[in-house]
């Protein structure tokens, strides 16, 4: 049931679009095989796949594919054991090779250019086959005289041989003693062997062996005796070659049947290659967009086409929405004949399809498609001529077959559901059909002319009616769908309006039944209340919207009213703590001087006890402060910015880092004048050749902490060579301590070592 389905829904014609994309016979196949899968994971992998290569096809081009088919036989003739390949096989795996070099160079292409989520396919280059291939066949699939040495010789050989048989069939033409039987001045081949043109009657001059005639027996190719011999060297010669070639070929073989692997793996990644190059050129030429398919919900689908409509109509198709919510389990589309029902139909199922077979639909926006485990369709005329069946009969034996076959989470859609029969019979029969497929967990759509199932779909909740819009003026469909609306047949209303006379009209309305004619009636008077009802809610929210519009206005005044009055407390604040602010610089400045008079006191007490007092307190100018390095030198702050502070120690500025730097009390005078005296003696370079290693070390560490502490960048030390032992003590020392940047050796003397500082 679910291939006939698929033959009604026309999806075995879009599989031939899509074959009409590919450059393989593989990937031809691939296409057919293609159908609905129940594995949400396996239509999203192929979805995500075909966005990916649409964006590259798009910004890049279509991929340079060609046919490739003939590798795969070649494949499957390197699988037969001492099977050798011909020389133009060998050229096939070539040309092969070219087009695998040609997909990878636009591949890479795509990914140096950055375009999204580039195609993650990889190529095997297969440079050394093709290099291989290449040293022992030519491009006109010639085996080369550098294949083998014995090749070379055999072939050097033979031309020598020709020669000489061409040569000396050239002398014996010349001769006089026949050359009044010679027909013609060429040499030819017949049989394999050289032979010369001449008259019949030739043995009179010399013997000869006859290999062929002229068709008009005026002319015998003869191979004069005393060539045969070469002749027979010549074949001897061509059969050792043909040995040799075959060898060679059959070396080759056994080469790239080793390599067998490596072939198919590029073999099937092209293949896939093509595959998806194909649905992906269908989704760019269809306009289609990436549905989302999901484990349920409902089916939403904006302005839908269904491909061949596109195809038909070109610019001038309509296209549909598609909507049936998660809630709803049952769709009724009505409307007039020839007014798209069976078109919107099987638009839905065919869409839907192909949603969840991983192919892009002809739509707009973010399609959502619910997994359904089965897609059925019963479309057009079932009659059954072979079999005697009528169409009534044949269309419930499917109906039949589909409800056997349903489980849960199916899509049933019935074209023209119960008819062919008697319409009150079948109006019933479609309700409980449709009552049977929702209780059993399907979705079900169906087309109808029946004002029962109309009722049917107006009275359950689960349903909902759709119509196919018309013009009632101009008496033609719009092919486009009105939801919650019913679609009249419109039968006896057109025929008025052609000019049926009205007798026959009202005649008409009596034998359709009172019944009949109420419903209808009901219908029509339930479509009008219905459009009152849409009109008076369209004003209802022209009037919300009216009110929302004034409520943010209101808010707008509110908040800027509220931000205003914000601003003047926010002013009166500031002037108040300005007002605080003067109050207290008052009171600080009455006290600061006695504050003063005690500090200066308990600092000469300091300084008659010798203590250096230290503080953690924020370091700011003007205060006294000892630099930890540089023999704990002290001095005063003059500046200050973000990690440093500009020190004067003895008369000079130095800037020091924050962390190198403490605050202490007293000692002024005498911190600077020994600070002074280092400063004077402090140079670029440091010698400590002939020292210890412990002494050196000493002093380098001293050096660079007084080079540290005055802002020095860098600085030299001077160690020589000699056995290494000093050097390389004092680089390892060097490069653990933690305020030096880099260490290397000076590039003009090997002897010095240059020290980066940070």
């Amino acid at each position: 049931m679910i291939e006939k389905s698929l033959e009604y829904l026309d999806f075995p014609k879009v599989l031939e679009i899509l074959r009409s994309y590919c450059a393989t016979s593989k990937g031809k196949d691939l296409i057919s095989l293609l159908r609905p899968s129940s594995d949400v994971g396996e239509i999203r992998s192929r979805l995500e796949r075909t966005r990916a290569l649409c964006e590259t096809i798009r910004i890049h081009g279509k991929i340079p594919l060609e046919d490739i088919s003939a590798v795969r036989a070649i494949l499957r003739r390197l699988c037969k054991e001492n099977s050798v390949l011909e020389p133009k096989e060998f050229l096939g795996i070539i040309s092969f090779v070219d087009v695998c070099r040609a997909v990878q160079e636009y591949l890479r292409k795509a990914r140096r250019k950055g375009t999204g989520t580039a195609p993650p396919y990889e190529l095997d280059p297969l440079s050394d086959i093709y290099a291989t291939i290449r040293r022992v066949i030519n491009p006109e699939g010639f085996i080369e005289d550098t294949a083998s040495p014995e090749l070379a010789r055999l072939r050097i050989e033979l031309a020598r041989l020709k020669e000489r048989v061409k040569k000396r069939l050239e002398e014996i033409m010349q001769s006089e003693t026949i050359g009044g039987v010679v027909q013609d001045f060429y040499i030819t081949i017949r049989n394999g062997r050289y032979v010369i043109p001449v008259k019949p009657n030739f043995n009179q001059f010399f013997q000869g062996i006859v290999h062929d005639h002229s068709m008009t027996l005026k002319t015998s190719f003869v191979e004069p005796v005393e060539v045969v011999e070469m002749n027979n060297a010549i074949n001897m010669l061509s059969s050792e070659i043909a040995e040799e070639e075959r060898r060679i070929l059959n070396k080759l073989t056994d080469l790239l049947r080793v390599q067998s692997e490596r072939i198919e793996k590029n073999l099937k990644t092209m293949e896939e290659i093509d595959f998806f190059q194909a649905l992906s050129l269908f989704s760019l030429e269809f306009d289609c967009v990436m549905p989302e398919v999901k484990e349920k919900g409902p089916i939403r689908i904006e302005s839908a086409l269904n491909p061949f409509i596109r195809l038909a109509k070109g610019e001038k198709a309509v296209p549909i929405d598609i909507i049936l919510d998660e809630g709803k389990h049952a769709m009724i589309i009505s409307g007039p004949n020839a007014g798209g029902k069976t078109v919107a139909l099987k638009t839905i199922g065919l869409l839907v399809t192909m949603a969840l077979s991983g192919l892009f639909i002809p739509a707009k926006g973010r399609p959502e498609i619910p997994l359904f485990s089965a897609v059925y369709a019963v479309v057009g005329d079932e009659q059954d001529i072979m079999s005697e069946l009528s169409s009534f009969t044949s269309h419930m034996g499917i109906i039949r077959d589909i409800y056997g076959a349903c489980r849960w989470r199916e899509l049933v859609l019935i074209d023209e559901i119960g008819g062919n029969t008697d319409p009150q019979e079948a109006s019933a029969l479609a309700c409980a059909i449709i009552d049977s497929f929702v209780e059993k967990g399907c979705k079900v759509v169906v087309t109808t002319h029946s004002n029962l199932l109309k009722a049917y779909g107006e009275g359950h909740e689960f349903a909902i009616n759709v119509a196919t819009a018309f013009d009632r003026e101009s008496l033609t469909p719009l092919y486009f769908l009105e939801y919650g609306e019913v679609g009249l047949s419109n039968a006896l209303e057109t025929a008025k309006r052609l000019g049926i006379p009205e007798k026959i009209i009202n005649r008409a309305y009596e034998y359709l039944g009172k019944a009949e004619s109420l419903l209808s009636g009901l219908l029509l008077a339930l479509k009008e209340e219905r459009r009152q009802v849409e009109e008076e809610r369209s004003e209802l929210s022209r009037l919300k919207e009216d009110l929302r519009e004034k409520v943010e206005r209101i808010r707008g005044k509110k908040e800027e009213l509220l931000r205003m009055l914000k601003e003047r407390f926010e002013k009166k604040v500031k002037e108040v703590e300005s007002e605080l602010a003067e109050a207290k610089k008052e009171m600080v400045k009455a006290e600061r001087a006695s504050i003063s008079r005690a500090e200066q006191r308990i600092r000469r007490l300091r300084e008659e006890l010798g203590i250096r007092k230290t503080t953690e307190e924020g370091i700011r100018p003007g205060d006294f402060v000892r630099i930890k390095v540089l023999d704990r030198r002290e001095g005063h702050v003059v500046e200050e910015d973000a990690d440093s502070y500009v020190v004067k120690i003895g008369g000079l500025m130095r800037r020091v880092r924050k962390d190198l730097v403490e605050r202490v009390e007293g000692g002024e005078k005498k911190g600077e004048e020994r600070l002074g005296v280092f400063v004077g003696k402090l140079r670029g370079d440091l010698n400590v050749r002939g020292m210890r290693v412990e002494e050196a070390i000493e002093e380098v560490e001293r050096f660079v902490d007084r080079a540290l502490a005055l802002g020095m960048e860098s600085v030299r030390i001077l160690h020589g060579i000699g056995t290494g032992r000093l050097m390389n003590a004092i680089r390892n020392h060097l490069k653990a301590m933690p305020y030096v940047k880099g260490v290397r050796l000076d590039e003009r003397n090997p002897g010095v070592t240059v020290v980066e500082l940070r």
